[in-house]
């Protein structure tokens, strides 16, 4: 609730509590994690969605939270792998396959990432990264064409 008021600094220090109470939490670490990004602490929060995903590999939120993150940064194989995973944890997930696709988009992998756009689509016709994206994957298909 603290993040969801934008106290990000209270919730950051919450969840810190909470991991001195149960080191290697899969839920703190995602948590904390989740905080600092959302407080552009993007250093800091990818070694929590790691330790997040070590103790719950199968963890769809920190994979999902780790892809993100690695999108931030620019390091978008990574987030690719990442949202990958996600989405064979969570198939019917729009925002997960919809930013697969823009991290497929970004390494060049346009058919993949129209693939992954549509079926975001496909799953949420509104979903406004998706219709975006999508936009911009099928023009620069049509100039690779040309």
């Amino acid at each position: 609730m603290l993040e969801a008021r934008g106290d990000l600094a209270s919730a950051e220090a919450h969840y810190q509590a909470a991991l001195q109470l149960r080191p290697g939490d899969d839920v703190v670490e995602n948590a904390l994690g989740g905080a600092l990004l959302a407080g552009g602490q993007v250093n800091d929060a990818i070694p929590h969605f790691k330790a997040s995903l070590q103790a719950r590999p199968d963890y769809f939120d920190a994979h999902y939270n780790l892809g993100h993150a690695n999108a931030v940064q620019g390091n978008f194989s990574s987030s690719a792998e990442q949202f990958r995973e996600a989405v064979r944890l969570n198939p019917q997930d729009p925002d997960a396959e919809a930013n697969l696709g823009s991290a497929l988009a970004q390494l060049g992998d346009l058919a993949e990432a129209k693939k992954h756009l549509e079926r975001a689509l496909a799953l949420n016709p509104k979903h406004p990264l998706a219709r975006e994206n999508l936009e911009t994957v099928e023009q620069m298909i049509a100039e690779q064409h040309r």
